[in-house]
This record gives structure tokens, sequence and C-alpha cells, in this order.
């Protein structure tokens, strides 16, 4: 793990799911993209859907050109590599 970033499957070890796993966002649209302009600042990560506690923190930098919320993903100030859609409730890699 570099200093300061990791990538996915290193959260899910980090968190003791040595898999590429899915990981949730404590609110937005369950169908379709989280928007910018719907956005919040920042939301929490969960494990699964409905989770109790988040794992990590989000936060909104800004809109891809379609208007899609991009997201820097955090878990124990480090910071997931490359940025991140919700999509379906769901963290995804931006394309």
């Amino acid at each position: 793990m570099n200093a300061g970033v990791c990538d996915l499957t290193e959260l899910g070890c980090r968190i003791n799911r040595c898999t590429m796993g899915t990981f949730y966002a404590d609110c937005g649209p369950i169908l379709g993209p989280m928007l910018y302009k719907d956005a919040p600042a920042t939301i929490g990560v969960l494990e699964s859907p409905g989770a109790p506690s988040p794992i990590a923190l989000a936060i909104c930098i800004g809109p891809d050109p379609d208007g899609v919320a991009l997201w820097r993903v955090i878990l124990d100030d480090i910071e997931l590599s490359g940025l991140w859609v919700i999509v379906d409730n769901e963290f995804r890699r931006a394309p």
C-alpha cells in the first residue's frame, strides 16, 4: 500500500474482507447516478445497504461532464486511488 493511498481491495482487507467488494452510499438515489446538483459535501460509505454505521467517508469534489458527482473515498486518513461515482447507491470507479 502506498503511503496515504490504497485501492478498493485494500479497503476490503482493512475491514477484514480480503475480496473485492461492493460498497454503498448512506444516502442518494436507489436507481441511477447521484448528480452533483443533488450531492451533499460528504457521505458515509457502507459495507452493505442499510448498515448501521459507515466504514469510510466520501467527499464530493465536483461533477463529471454529464453532471454526475465525483467522489474521493477516505478510510482512516487513507485515500482510495482514483475517483468514484455512485450509481444505484453503489460506489463504482469513475469512467
